[in-house]
């Protein structure tokens, strides 16, 4: 299946103001590696794109934080900025971020994330290839940081979005 549909940038306060994520109780990816229909399918009920859940992450069964709905998951704990290395969608966004941090000489631990370490993150964010790299600021009520995006993932947005302008070219 294959899904085409115009691309409209996101507003540019929730780059600045962050979003909200909760979760996707008892919702997971069979095939984390290939984005399915079935998928998609079961992913409609739950509901996303409001100010109070702009986007649900999935856990694993020991209550690790994996990925979103449409998205990769990244936190920084600690200093260090860390993303589930094993059970997600390895997508060219995530890698490209990724290979950003390494660049920027930002500390990474290919480590997902428990739930439990929400209250003591710095920061969060968010990333696929229509959003880039959108900050978080709260989990399921529990604010981020100071509840502002951070410096660290603000650095590698502006890496993103640089990477972006170098290397983007018309499709025809």
């Amino acid at each position: 299946m294959i899904g085409l549909m115009r691309f409209e940038p996101l507003p540019a306060a929730l780059y600045a103001d962050g979003v909200t994520v909760g979760f996707a109780e008892g919702l997971v990816r069979g095939q984390p590696l290939v984005k399915t229909a079935a998928f998609v399918e079961a992913r409609k009920a739950y509901s996303v794109g409001s100010a109070t859940v702009y986007e649900r992450l999935m856990l694993d069964d020991e209550g690790r934080i994996l990925e979103g709905f449409s998205s990769n998951f990244y936190a920084v704990h600690n200093g260090v900025l860390r993303t589930a290395g094993t059970g997600v969608l390895e997508g060219i966004t995530r890698k490209i971020i990724l290979d950003l941090a390494a660049e920027l000489a930002i500390p990474l631990r290919l480590e997902a994330i428990h739930v439990r370490e929400i209250p003591d993150l710095e920061e969060a964010a968010i990333s696929s290839s229509s959003r880039g790299l959108l900050p978080v600021v709260n989990i399921a009520g529990h604010p981020i940081g100071n509840g502002h995006p951070g410096p660290l993932c603000s650095r590698l947005r502006t890496a993103y979005d640089a990477f972006v302008e170098r290397t983007i070219r018309p499709a025809i």
